[in-house]
């Protein structure tokens, strides 16, 4: 079973992965290459860069979480989620976006 450093660091190398072919392949220009990376309703080139240092109180359980990604699609019915990371135990969550914006979450400032 994978810790949830395993996971975290998984996951850091495939963001830090795709925004490497990313990258290259806004140098290359458009071409086969990028056509075979085009997804329905998903872009390379639509890749958010996530601030973690903005965190999310979950007004019911008062949990802090950090947004990993808010333009993801739900396979079944491509519906867009939120991709976010629970702070204290590492575990990574998927919401519907619309559910995750609806005021079940609120944005915390954290002071230095």
């Amino acid at each position: 079973m994978l810790t949830s450093t395993a996971i975290f660091l998984s996951v850091a190398a495939i963001i830090y992965v795709w925004r490497e072919i990313s990258a290259s392949i806004r140098e290359s220009g458009p071409g086969p290459v990028q056509e075979a990376w085009e997804v329905p309703h998903f872009h390379v080139d639509r890749m958010p860069v996530w601030d973690y240092n903005i965190f999310w109180k979950h007004t019911k359980s008062g949990g802090l979480y950090t947004i990993l990604h808010d333009q993801a699609t739900r396979e079944d019915d491509l519906e867009p989620v939120v991709v976010y990371r629970g702070v204290g135990s590492g575990r990574i969550w998927v919401r519907p976006h619309a559910e995750f914006f609806d005021g079940r979450f609120e944005q915390v400032e954290m002071k230095d």
